[in-house]
C-alpha cells in the first residue's frame, strides 16, 4: 500500500529571537528568564551561554522555549538560542533531511528546515552582589564586662534591614540594626557571628558575611592574702594585705572594705599596711587592679576577714601568799585570758631582768631563801607566732626569817 506523502517546498532557515527578563539590575545569584521566540511550532530548543551549550536539566526542558538561568559570575554574559525539529536525528554526524514518519500524525512528512540559525546574542551585564562584612570593636580578645559593638557593613546606602546570626541561628535580640551592642559582655556571648541585609530596591539582598568569631576571655584574677596569717590580730599590731595579679602589668591597686565600691586606699604597689590595728579596722577586705590598657581591670579578689581584739593581759596569783618564811614553798601562777589564744608559752621575770627565770605557767619556788624576795612579772607568747600578751602587773614576794 502506497504511503501518503506530504511534500513541502523548502524555505530559508528562520532566525529565532531571545528575550530576557529582567533586562537590568542583574546581580550575581539572580535568576533570569530567557525566552526563545521562533516562527511555527514543532521545535525543540537549544541554548548557549558564551557560545557553550547549556545542558538541559531534563528532556522536557528541550520542548519549552523558556529557561531560567542563575547567573553566578559578574561581568558580561552572552546568551543565544537555536531550534531544531523534534524528530531531527544525527547519525554518524551526518545530518539528514527528507522524509520521516510522524507518529503523532501517523504519516510520513517531509520537512525542509531541520534547524534554525542561532539567534542574535542577548548580553546581560552582571554586577557583583554586595557582601556583608562584620567588624568587632574592641578587637579580640574581648574581656568579660566590657562593652562590645558588632557592626554589619554592606557597601553604601541606608536602606538596609540587617539580620544577625550567632552560631548559625537567627539572633532576634539584635533586631534589624546595623550595630549590635552588648553593654556588658559575658562568656556566653562568645561564638561565631554572621550578618546579611535586605532592602526594597535592587539589589534586594546581600550575600551573607564571612563568619567572625567573638572570643570572650575572663578578666585576670586578683588574689588577696594577709600577713600575719593568724586571727585575731591584737590591737596595735601591724597587718599587711597583699594583692597579686599574675597576668599583664602596670596595675594600680584598689583596696576595698565591706560591700562599699569606694576604695579605702589605692596604690601603685600591691601591698596595703595597717600600721597599728584598732577596732575600727575590723571587717572584710578585698582588692582589684586597674590599668590604662586592656584589660582595664581585674576580677574582684577573694575576701579576707580581719578580726581585731584587745591584747590580753597576764595576771599573777601566789599560793599560799606573797609573804612567806625561809624554807617554805611558794607557787606563782600566770593566767592569760581572752584574745582567742590558748597555746601560750609563758615567761617569768624577776626585778626587771630581761632573762626569764621560768617558762612554766606555774613557777614553783621551794625551799624559799632570802634571795627569792623581789618583784615578779609574767607574760606569754603564742607558740608558733610572734603574738604576745601584755606583761602582768608586778607582784612582790616578801621573805621573812624562820
Amino acid at each position: 500500500k502506497a504511503a501518503l506523502i506530504h511534500h513541502f517546498i523548502p524555505t530559508g532557515k528562520p532566525t529565532p529571537t531571545v528575550r530576557v527578563d529582567p533586562q537590568s539590575s542583574v546581580y550575581t545569584g539572580d535568576t533570569v528568564t530567557l525566552t526563545c521566540e521562533v516562527e511555527s511550532t514543532g521545535w525543540e530548543f537549544l541554548w548557549y551561554k558564551d557560545s557553550q551549550p547549556i545542558q538541559p536539566q531534563s528532556p522536557v526542558d528541550k520542548e519549552t522555549n523558556t529557561v531560567r538561568v542563575t547567573v553566578s559570575d559578574k561581568g558580561r554574559t552572552e546568551f543565544k538560542c537555536a531550534a531544531r525539529r523534534k524528530n531531527y536525528f544525527d547519525y554518524s554526524y551526518q545530518r539528514y533531511d527528507g522524509y520521516y514518519y510522524d507518529n503523532s500524525k501517523k504519516r510520513y512528512v517531509y520537512y525542509n528546515v531541520y534547524k534554525t540559525h542561532r539567534s542574535a546574542p542577548v548580553v546581560i551585564t552582571v554586577t557583583a552582589r554586595p557582601k556583608a562584612t562584620v567588624t568587632i570593636h574592641p578587637a579580640d580578645p574581648v574581656f568579660t564586662g566590657e562593652r562590645v559593638t558588632l557592626t554589619c557593613h554592606i557597601g553604601s546606602g541606608d536602606g538596609w534591614y540587617y539580620e544577625w546570626f550567632k552560631d548559625g541561628k537567627s539572633l532576634s535580640e539584635a533586631g534589624q540594626r546595623k550595630e549590635y551592642t552588648i553593654s556588658k559582655v559575658a562568656e556566653s556571648h562568645g561564638g561565631v557571628y554572621t550578618c546579611n541585609g535586605t532592602q526594597s530596591t535592587q539589589p534586594s539582598y546581600s550575600d551573607t558575611s564571612d563568619a567572625v568569631t567573638l572570643t570572650v576571655s575572663a578578666l585576670p584574677t586578683a588574689t588577696l592574702t594577709v600577713e600575719p596569717k593568724w586571727s585575731p590580730v591584737f590591737t596595735g599590731e601591724s597587718v599587711t594585705l597583699k594583692c597579686e595579679i599574675q597576668s599583664y602589668s602596670d596595675w594600680r591597686y584598689q583596696w576595698y572594705k565591706g560591700s562599699s565600691r569606694t576604695a579605702v586606699s589605692q596604690s601603685q604597689t600591691n601591698t596595703f599596711t595597717i600600721r597599728s590595728a584598732a577596732d575600727q579596722d575590723q571587717g572584710q577586705y578585698w582588692c582589684r587592679g586597674e590599668r590604662d590598657d586592656r584589660p582595664s581591670s581585674s576580677q574582684d579578689s577573694n575576701t579576707v576577714t580581719l578580726t581585731v581584739k584587745e591584747r590580753p593581759r597576764a595576771v599573777v596569783s601566789i599560793q599560799p601568799g606573797d609573804q612567806v618564811f625561809i624554807g617554805e614553798t611558794v607557787t606563782l601562777r600566770c593566767d592569760i585570758q581572752g584574745g582567742g589564744v590558748s597555746n601560750w608559752q609563758y615567761s617569768w621575770f624577776k626585778d626587771d631582768s630581761s632573762t626569764p627565770v621560768s617558762n612554766e605557767q606555774q613557777y614553783r619556788i621551794g625551799p624559799v631563801t632570802e634571795s627569792h624576795r623581789g618583784k615578779y612579772t609574767c607574760g606569754g607568747t603564742e607558740r608558733g607566732t610572734s603574738r604576745y600578751s601584755h606583761t602582768s602587773d608586778d607582784v612582790t614576794l616578801t621573805v621573812s626569817g624562820e
